[in-house]
């Protein structure tokens, strides 16, 4: 029997409404990713990982991610 590889987590994405009392700051912009009440906004967030090992969380602006060439792929929804 051959032994299964294990399979190492990577860096992903997915697209979140921006929710009431969101402290995150975009990484690509650097400003905050904030909630507003008139327009629901969405954010993407994402897990990056190195070597296999979680590292951080980063968020964005939909649009930043988008100007920033999806650093961790394409976001899920």
């Amino acid at each position: 029997m051959t032994p299964i590889a294990p399979v190492l987590p990577v860096s992903r994405a997915v697209v979140r409404f921006i929710e009431a009392g969101n402290d995150a700051v975009c990484e690509y912009c650097r400003s905050p990713v904030k909630f507003t009440a008139r327009v629901r906004g969405r954010q993407v967030i994402a897990n990056v990982y190195f070597d296999g090992r979680w590292v951080r969380v980063e968020h964005f602006h939909e649009a930043c991610y988008a100007q920033a060439g999806e650093p961790c792929g394409r976001p899920r929804a």
